[in-house]
């Protein structure tokens, strides 16, 4: 039967609003409301519209419901600041990186859950506790994605047609879920990992969205977890100035300003240095990029092995996509950014720890 669950779905997927796909299809606005509610089903005539307007294959409207994430279940920031046509194209398109993941997990064997619940802790103290559970020590780390793979995480890219939204995070029946925004810098996107996974481990459970209290907590878990205050004590001494946050930036792959805001907080700058640096770090670009910051983004190991491995048994993506019921581009939107193609073998080397083992269900 034809599902008013996945037409939701498709019609926030594509920033439609039941008034617009009402005009499109020659019917009332409250046909569409008919169609989406399940009190009746669209015509055969009516459902070719929909699928031509929409532009998903016809079997995705005719599979199991879909019911889209709520927004409510994940960790928006600045959820004020986005209107309800976007924030709902950014969770349907979540919806369909979910169906990914579960296909995964239905194929391959991917890494357990090892991200606990450290909700009793001060941020500061669930960066290091952490650290020290996946012995890591206080060194600057490498791939982030790579490294919450290895402890079960699953990554996805958010649509470029959001730009707005940076990152979010959420729980699903066990399983972490990461949505990074693929076109900041690649300092912004490792802080993004380390933001979503602070929200992981101290909010399970809990709604942030609209709560500034949780961005700040799960901000300072970033700052603590890509820079170790032993760490930055034992590398900074004497006077610090912008020439040597943009030399000290690189050892831990940091922006320029997450280390300003880190070296305050930790006060190794007085409040007039932090002051000042900052001003000169505005002047000179670092709030809207990194100037001559990191150029490799950093990648999916998880889906980069899922991806060779189907492809060794002559599974394209295109034939993915297909099985999956989306379009090619779809599911390039899920994943753009994230996956290296061609990848042979495997993808980009890894450390022992942070590498993803996966193997294919017999």
């Amino acid at each position: 039967m034809f599902s008013s669950t996945r037409l939701t779905l498709a019609r926030n997927r594509r920033g439609l609003t039941k008034k617009e796909v009402a005009e499109a299809c020659g019917v009332s606005r409250r046909t569409v409301s008919g169609w989406e509610s399940g009190e009746f089903s669209p015509s055969e005539g009516a459902a070719e519209q929909l699928i031509r307007l929409l532009d998903f294959p016809r079997e995705f409207f005719y599979g199991k419901d879909l019911e889209e994430l709520a927004a409510e279940s994940a960790s928006f920031r600045a959820l004020t600041a986005i209107s309800a046509r976007q924030v709902h194209r950014v969770t349907s398109s979540a919806t369909l990186a979910c169906e990914v993941s579960d296909w995964i997990s239905q194929r391959f064997v991917t890494p357990s859950v090892d991200i606990p619940d450290l909700s009793d802790l001060h941020p500061e103290d669930a960066a290091q506790t952490l650290r020290g559970h996946w012995n890591l020590g206080d060194r600057p780390l490498g791939n982030l994605i790579h490294i919450v793979e290895a402890h079960g995480a699953r990554v996805f890219s958010l649509p470029g047609d959001v730009a707005e939204v940076d990152a979010f995070s959420l729980w699903r029946d066990g399983t972490p879920h990461i949505f990074l925004n693929t076109v900041k810098s690649v300092e912004h996107g490792r802080f993004d990992v380390a933001h979503e996974l602070g929200h992981l481990v101290l909010h399970k459970g809990i709604v942030t969205a609209r709560a500034k209290e949780y961005e700040q907590e799960a901000h300072a878990f970033a700052s603590a977890f890509l820079m170790p205050a032993a760490s930055v004590y034992a590398r900074v001494n004497g006077f610090v100035d912008i020439n040597a946050i943009l030399r000290l930036k690189t050892h831990w792959n940091v922006s320029a300003l997450a280390l300003t805001h880190r070296l305050h907080r930790l006060q190794l700058l007085s409040d007039w240095s932090y002051r000042s640096i900052i001003v000169e770090l505005t002047r000179l670009g670092y709030r809207k990029g990194e100037p001559g910051g990191a150029q490799d983004r950093e990648s999916s190991k998880l889906l980069a092995k899922v991806f060779a491995s189907l492809r060794a048994k002559g599974m394209t993506k295109a034939k993915l996509a297909s099985e999956l019921s989306l379009r090619e581009r779809e599911l390039d939107s899920l994943i753009f950014g994230l996956v290296l193609l061609p990848v042979e073998g495997g993808g980009q080397a890894a450390s022992r720890r942070s590498e993803v083992q996966l193997r294919v269900v017999v």
